[in-house]
């Protein structure tokens, strides 16, 4: 029984140690497996206590974030990226308190991205257009667009917002679900332009 509860609060901050995959950690796993393409590498949980991992996961959309919140504070920079881009991909939608936690004050914060974003958002054009789904044009506003023209189409909403964009004024680049999603640098907005659909 002590060593289960040993097991339970170890916190392996310099990765997965031999002999020490227990049912909770593969329990951890297969929730980060039902995670769409596998945002969140597992041995980025492994730098939480594994009761905590295995709590924000299994929240529904509303608490999770609100419990990240709370343990955000606890995180090394590099973990708190790599976790917040898995809610993310996950169920992320443009809201005052998903807009706090982007564009936190911490470091590293090109660790939000994968690798293989890092260098598809090296060779995007100096200068393109950005698209986004919109049901009023309030939606504008808001700081998640895509490269694609026809991912915003498939989104089924009213019309499409498009703009002019600098490379320079992305924050972020995520392509896990297929959207070519950016994430607009705070103040980037412009005048959109617009087209029923």
């Amino acid at each position: 029984m002590a060593i289960k509860e040993k097991t339970k609060e170890v916190v392996l901050s310099k990765g997965i140690q031999s002999g020490m995959m227990t049912k909770l950690k593969q329990q951890i796993q297969q929730i980060v497996g039902s995670i769409e393409d596998k945002t969140c590498p597992p041995r980025s949980l492994y730098q939480l206590p594994i009761e905590i991992a295995e709590k924000l996961f299994k929240l529904q959309r509303t608490d999770r974030l609100k419990y990240f919140e709370e343990i955000q504070e606890y995180m090394a920079d590099d973990l708190y990226w790599t976790i917040l881009r898995a809610l993310w991909i996950y169920d992320g939608i443009c809201t005052e308190q998903w807009e706090k936690l982007i564009y936190a004050n911490r470091k590293r914060q090109h660790k939000i991205m994968k690798s293989s974003e890092r260098q598809a958002l090296k060779i995007l054009p100096k200068v393109m257009p950005i698209y986004r789904a919109c049901d009023t044009k309030e939606d504008s506003k808001k700081f998640n667009w895509t490269t694609d023209p026809m991912v915003a189409v498939k989104m089924h909403k009213k019309f499409i917002a498009t703009q002019k964009i600098k490379k320079s004024d992305i924050y972020a680049y995520f392509n896990s679900r297929r959207e070519q999603e950016v994430i607009l640098k705070k103040g980037v907005i412009n005048e959109a332009t617009w087209k029923d659909l």
